[in-house]
């Protein structure tokens, strides 16, 4: 089983109104039509079950009656992540589904947060908050649950995180992460500087 760990905020929703957006479903659903992934919400919009979930989903769009992406998404949500509390982060909260289903073959996080594990690295794509998920990450999710992915994809992952954080001035020491992505391009002809 591949599954899809699906953060709503920045990724399916964008500013300034922060609603379901029925162009970014889309997206989603090109995901699941092209890889039969199942989708896990990760997002803070999760309640203790799915079917929680969905009901909360109901009620909070209630004022868009016409999305009928919506509708589609709702179906097809298959879990929600666990509440594992505070200090290990959305990456601590899927590693603790990950164990608990050995069922699943291979996965992808679609989140605008870099909060993940570095062993999450591969499998992680990550959105910009302002536009959400867009036809690039689209289709790298695709690759990385068909696992047709660069041959340094852990690289490649940790030189798009390190883009994006230099774009919004996130790195509190450009230099630490431009070693670290260094480090994982040593046997490449992939080097970064500044």
């Amino acid at each position: 089983m591949k599954v899809i760990f699906l953060d709503f905020d920045g990724v399916i929703t964008i500013p300034p109104k922060w609603y379901l957006k029925a162009d970014k479903i889309k997206y989603i659903k090109r995901i699941v039509d092209e890889t039969r992934a199942k989708i896990i919400v990760s997002s803070s919009w999760r309640m203790n079950t799915v079917e929680e979930t969905k009901q909360s989903m109901i009620y909070k769009e209630r004022r868009c009656p016409r999305n009928k992406m919506l509708y589609w998404l709702i179906d097809n949500l298959y879990d929600v992540t666990p509440h594992v509390g505070l200090g290990n982060g959305r990456g601590g909260e899927i590693q603790k589904w990950l164990n608990d289903h050995p069922e699943f073959d291979n996965y992808v996080i679609l989140d605008d947060d870099h909060d993940m594990w570095d062993s999450q690295l591969y499998h992680f794509v990550q959105t910009n908050y302002e536009d959400g998920i867009t036809e690039v990450e689209t289709v790298r999710a695709i690759k990385v649950l068909n696992k047709k992915f660069f041959q340094n994809s852990m690289a490649l992952n940790y030189e798009l995180r390190f883009e994006y954080l230099k774009k919004c001035h996130h790195l509190p020491n450009r230099y630490d992460e431009l070693d670290k992505y260094n480090d994982l391009c040593k046997n490449s002809n992939n080097r970064y500087e500044l």
